[in-house]
């Protein structure tokens, strides 16, 4: 699974990313004695705003039952701040899951509005899982404020887990096309009854939202790109990747 990842300053910028900050794939284990899956982790240290670590997109189209699970180790260090100003000294941590199709966040770990000294999870790697909904497509976002080169938050061992083929069914209750698309794409159903069709960017901002009663949806609004498409009709639910050309 590949990431990108971006830094933002703080409202009033500090030092940034110039005095011996640190980010990216490691096999340094001096903090953490031993990495939980391997010899290598990823780590974020002494950031001096925020940065931000946004995973690939994951379509989980026909999985069920499904969790995703990452290890994580916070220094065990003074942290400062509660996390609620986007400034020095207001140390925050946030990992979570987007859920693209529906438009939600999953937080695994987010110290806002806490001292992440009164959290007890320093000095020793964590578990974080959550469930996801069925049949939906993700994004798996970090971020972390610091401000000390002893501030560092540590990552290993991402799993996603499901069961292949449960929800079929409902998969092939639509077929949508063409697909790439251009101007207009057809959905076309087994049964009779309109459709409610919701539509989504990469971003998980809703960009179509409408009922529609024929199988052609107009799309000639859409920017080029990767969508997802959630289509409800008579109490059946199925979501579609949409390409855009």
């Amino acid at each position: 699974m590949g990431y990108n990842a971006r830094y933002e300053p703080y409202d009033v910028p500090s030092n940034g990313l110039t005095d011996g900050d640190w980010v990216g794939t490691t096999d340094f284990t001096g903090d953490v004695t031993a990495f939980t899956d391997g010899a290598q982790g990823y780590g974020i240290g002494d950031i001096d705003g925020n940065y931000i670590l946004e995973f690939d997109t994951v379509d989980l189209t026909g999985y069920t039952g499904i969790s995703l699970g990452i290890d994580y180790f916070l220094n065990d260090t003074g942290y400062e701040g509660d996390g609620t100003v986007n400034e020095e000294a207001s140390d925050r941590m946030r990992i979570y899951v987007k859920d693209l199709t529906n438009a939600t966040e999953i937080d695994i770990l987010n110290t806002t509005g806490s001292d992440i000294n009164d959290l007890a999870i320093q000095g020793v790697w964590q578990n974080g899982s959550v469930s996801i909904p069925n049949g939906v497509t993700i994004q798996l976002v970090v971020e972390v404020r610091t401000n000390s080169g002893s501030e560092v938050l540590y990552l290993d061992h991402i799993v996603i887990d499901g069961i292949l083929g449960l929800g079929d069914n409902n998969q092939n209750q639509f077929s949508v096309y063409p697909n790439p698309a251009n101007g207009y794409v057809n959905i076309s159903s087994q049964t009779v009854g309109e459709k409610n069709v919701a539509v989504y960017n990469v971003l998980g901002k809703q960009v179509i939202n409408t009922t529609i009663n024929t199988e052609r949806l107009d799309i000639s609004n859409l920017n080029n790109g990767v969508y997802i498409m959630k289509i409800s009709q008579n109490g059946v639910s199925s979501t579609k990747k949409l390409v855009v050309r």
